[in-house]
């Protein structure tokens, strides 16, 4: 009688140990996910900014567009101060001072461009291109946090959320591109250097070819597929006018259901994370 209710005991015992000892680590990767979220998002707004600000060029400085300029301003500025508060938490010095840095220059060079907008309508390629340049090093500064960050937690990103993230990149890269071209003079680049080669039509054959990868690792009877099946129709829709770039533009379109695709990838990965 002893002996069982020793045994008992030290069952329930155990099994309290044990649950205590999951506790922590189910919240810091749950807290992991939530930082590495935060830093994919602020990259896309990033391409949504500039995206925005192509369309404003474009439109010889409508104020119209410059209040959409505006408004993704404001929000990367809100999602860059909270990266700067989880770089403090996990001590990642380093990188909290380079994307602070970063954004500094690139929003001085975004003002600048969106001043001479306003005044003449245009602004100079060279003013374009510096604010397009310290872009790029934002995106490099996020890249960097991303990957301190999975080092310093010890987080393993589910693969389907790495595929999936890499797809919405793939779709802002893309449609920033196409609205850079659609409001350039000519339809030439505001770039003076060839960092960035991948062309429109190239990114267009990826996103294809790791969408079709996905769904076709994906459960059909699942709620992810249908969700994949729903985009792929959007993108079949508007895969010609990114491998057609060339030829007559739909910047309207391109936004609208690019900005579409983009929400349900993210919101399926950060749901995959839950």
């Amino acid at each position: 009688m002893r002996k069982t209710l020793h045994s008992a005991r030290f069952a329930s015992l155990f099994a309290m140990l044990a649950t205590l000892a999951v506790m922590p680590f189910s919240g810091s990767t749950f807290a992991s996910a939530e930082n590495l979220q935060a830093v994919h998002k602020a990259k896309l707004l990033v391409f949504e900014t500039a995206a925005a600000f192509h369309k404003y060029q474009g439109s010889e400085g409508d104020p119209s567009n410059r209040e959409s300029v505006d408004e993704k301003v404001v929000e990367l500025k809100g999602q860059l101060a909270t990266i700067d508060s989880l770089l403090s938490d996990l001590s990642l010095e380093e990188e909290k001072k380079a994307l602070k840095s970063n954004w500094k220059t690139m929003s001085k060079n975004l003002s600048i461009a969106l001043a001479a907008i306003k005044r003449s309508g245009f602004a100079e390629f060279q003013v374009i291109d510096s604010y397009l340049s310290t872009s790029n090093e934002i995106i490099k500064s996020l890249n960097q946090s991303y990957e301190q960050i999975k080092e310093s937690t010890g987080y393993k990103i589910p693969s389907v959320v790495r595929d999936l993230r890499s797809l919405t990149i793939t779709m802002e890269r893309m449609t920033a591109k196409y609205i850079e071209r659609a409001n350039s003079q000519f339809g030439a680049s505001n770039r003076s250097d060839q960092e960035d080669t991948d062309t429109i039509d190239t990114l267009a054959a990826r996103f294809s070819k790791n969408l079709n990868k996905i769904k076709s690792t994906t459960p059909t009877t699942s709620d992810r597929y249908e969700t994949l099946s729903k985009i792929q129709t959007k993108w079949t829709f508007l895969e010609k006018s990114f491998l057609n770039y060339t030829e007559r533009t739909v910047p309207y379109l391109v936004t609208k259901f690019g900005s579409q695709i983009t929400k349900s990838l993210n919101d399926m990965a950060n749901q995959a994370e839950k």
